[in-house]
């Protein structure tokens, strides 16, 4: 199912919009989590606000065993998420 999905995908990818959560949440179901990461990067780059992109961030490095940079993510992830609820 794996790699039908990612075929699939690969189909697709001109229409793809690289700033969306699909390709991330196609790379980690495919476990395939440098191009997750990568994906997420690209997110959060683009939009430093995406809370959730952050939190993902967090749990594919945290997934490729990179514990510095996953606590990085999960702390931005943190802070944004507490601003937001502050603007409530």
């Amino acid at each position: 199912a794996k790699a039908l999905a990612m075929r699939d995908f690969d189909r697709a990818r001109p229409l793809y919009d690289p700033g969306s959560m699909a390709r991330v949440r196609l790379e980690i179901h495919a476990e395939n989590f440098a191009a997750a990461r990568e994906a997420l990067r690209e997110l959060t780059q683009a939009n430093p606000q995406h809370a959730a992109a952050w939190l993902q961030l967090g749990l594919v490095e945290t997934r490729l065993q990179n514990r510095a940079a996953a606590l990085d993510a999960l702390r931005t992830a943190e802070a944004i998420f507490d601003a937001q609820r502050n603007l409530e």
